[in-house]
């Protein structure tokens, strides 16, 4: 095993659950079947695509909705656990939603022309500030946040969990 390929394959695990995901791609492409265009996805009604996405083994739906947003910029916002974790904290759904239900609320909310910037944006804030312990204290978004404005005056919080039964 050469260097480059030592070095490529850390990567690949690096990104987590790897054993886990060569098996669901792999099955995902056998049940797209034979014909693995997938174009007609981009202009479909949307509750089909996601519906054929969802049905395709191991892709949930923030995997789906990550494929209709960064393939073809279609309105959507996936909900991982930054996303669950920063919408629960400024009160963007109800406490102890489960991901659909957080999913669903988000896209109520926010509007479709938004979506693709508002999820990279809390993608992007939960990476940097608002992590698990987050910094409140050098947060701009704490005038707004329930959860911030609790920790600053140092009232007690009891956080969501971080990852609801889906």
């Amino acid at each position: 095993m050469t260097l480059q390929s030592r070095r490529s394959k850390r990567q690949f695990a690096r990104g987590g659950l790897s054993r886990q995901k060569a098996p669901r791609i792999q099955s995902a492409l056998a049940g797209a079947g034979e014909n693995l265009d997938l174009d007609w996805l981009e202009s479909a009604p949307r509750d089909e695509a996601m519906d054929f996405l969802t049905g395709l083994p191991g892709v949930g739906r923030k995997t789906a909705a990550c494929v209709q947003v960064f393939t073809w910029d279609r309105p959507e916002i996936p909900v991982d656990v930054h996303v669950y974790r920063i919408g629960g904290r400024l009160g963007l759904f109800r406490p102890n939603a489960n991901f659909d239900e957080a999913h669903d609320e988000l896209l109520r909310l926010v509007d479709p022309g938004d979506s693709y910037e508002f999820h990279m944006n809390l993608i992007r804030h939960g990476r940097e500030l608002c992590r698990p312990r987050p910094d409140c204290n050098a947060c701009g978004l704490n005038r707004m946040c329930p959860f911030g404005r609790a920790v600053i005056s140092g009232e007690p919080v009891r956080e969501r969990p971080s990852r609801p039964d889906r």
